[in-house]
């Protein structure tokens, strides 16, 4: 794989190259191009170099990752028995597939610098990315990749398809008014455009293209789980509410339930608006309760989600590629619990009616392992006896 080495061709026309990237285009070794549709490409044909473009595969395949993949190994490929110069625009190791591909092939490829277009896009919004700054796939994304707290930089916006697509997700976290920044070109001397709009007006631009960029500064929309712990810490911290600095896991144990009794009913009464304000009551609580111990070093939010992450994958092997089995069995495995009095344990917390209810259809679970349980005798018989009978 020392035959292959990728080389960034920057974000402009060829006034981005940078010497050594010249140097590259100009020596003996064969030159391939992921496109030519960029304007650094002129290089090439003002000085009759010859290359090899992958242009067509974009037209032949089903979707992008697909061209991604079969550019990575033809070039894998092509590298056994020559000498490789492979471009790409911007820098090599900034939102360009093709190269994580080769990469995972052979972390050891050369790579050449060029000036990506991140610089560029921050020129023309004048931001300083230190706060932070994410990078999204505009043709690959889903609302849990956005963050609403840090400015993000979307790429691959390249028709009113895709921009309609983001206007939609994004509107929910940002709303409609938020202004973003649509740049075409970004860096070129003579066909740069930058323009700031609101987001409901992200789809009405007609000039998307590969070398467009949306940028999203960032919202103090209170719209993040992060939102409540912030909220939480600032109620119970040195200047918050006295209130609630003195509560306790003991003393909120009551609005826990109520909590979850009115969203409850809110379902029954099938009013979604109620049951919007009351499911956000129930997340307070239990972001109250891991905020209380994790000032009590016991767990913390995260452990949380955790357990449940992993508990959830476990109790669904049918999704997650292990097959089929019993979702019963699955949880007495987790806790341990074999016998019928054991399973029952975790219900005391229960109202008197519920737990009821729960305790009946757990022995009617049961029963299809009665005769075997009564012939062993124990524990499990008698529970089943008292329960069934």
């Amino acid at each position: 794989m020392g035959n292959l080495r990728i080389i960034g061709l920057g974000p402009t026309d060829a006034s981005g190259l940078t010497a050594e990237a010249i140097a590259a285009i100009e020596d003996d070794s064969e030159n391939f191009l992921r496109t030519e549709h960029h304007d650094a490409v002129e290089y090439f044909r003002s000085h009759a170099i010859p290359y090899t473009c992958y242009d067509h595969l974009y037209d032949t395949m089903e979707d992008f990752d697909s061209v991604y993949r079969a550019i990575a190994e033809d070039l894998i490929e092509r590298s056994k028995t020559c000498k490789i110069s492979y471009f790409v625009p911007g820098h090599p190791l900034v939102a360009e597939k093709t190269v994580v591909y080769l990469l995972e092939h052979d972390p050891h490829i050369d790579i050449v610098d060029g000036l990506s277009f991140i610089e560029p896009v921050l020129r023309g919004v004048k931001k300083d990315p230190v706060e932070g700054l994410r990078f999204i796939d505009g043709d690959n994304f889903t609302d849990l990749d956005i963050d609403v707290h840090v400015d993000m930089l979307m790429t691959q916006v390249y028709n009113r398809r895709v921009a309609s697509d983001v206007k939609l997700v994004l509107s929910d976290f940002y709303g409609d008014e938020h202004e973003v920044y649509i740049l075409n070109h970004a860096g070129h001397p003579k066909k740069e455009t930058i323009l700031r709009r609101p987001l409901y007006m992200l789809d009405r631009y007609d000039d998307y293209g590969f070398e467009t960029t949306v940028y999203v500064p960032k919202s103090n929309r209170a719209v993040a789980t992060g939102d409540v712990m912030r909220l939480v810490r600032r109620l119970r911290g040195k200047d918050g509410c006295p209130w609630d600095r003195e509560q306790s896991h003991e003393s909120m144990k009551a609005n826990l339930i109520e909590e979850a009794y009115e969203a409850a009913y809110a379902i029954s009464a099938g009013d979604s608006f109620r049951l919007e304000e009351e499911l956000g009551d129930v997340l307070f609580q239990v972001i109250f309760h891991s905020e209380l111990a994790k000032e009590e070093g016991t767990f913390s939010y995260e452990t949380v989600v955790e357990n449940l992450v992993e508990k959830m994958v476990h109790r669904h092997p049918h999704v997650f590629g292990e097959g089929h089995r019993d979702w019963e069995a699955l949880k007495a495995e987790e806790t341990g619990n074999k016998t019928l009095s054991e399973k029952l344990e975790h219900l005391h917390g229960l109202p008197a009616l519920l737990r009821g209810q729960k305790m009946l259809r757990k022995a009617e679970d049961s029963m299809d392992s009665f005769f075997a349980s009564y012939v062993n005798g124990g524990e499990e018989r008698y529970a089943v006896n008292c329960f069934v009978f």
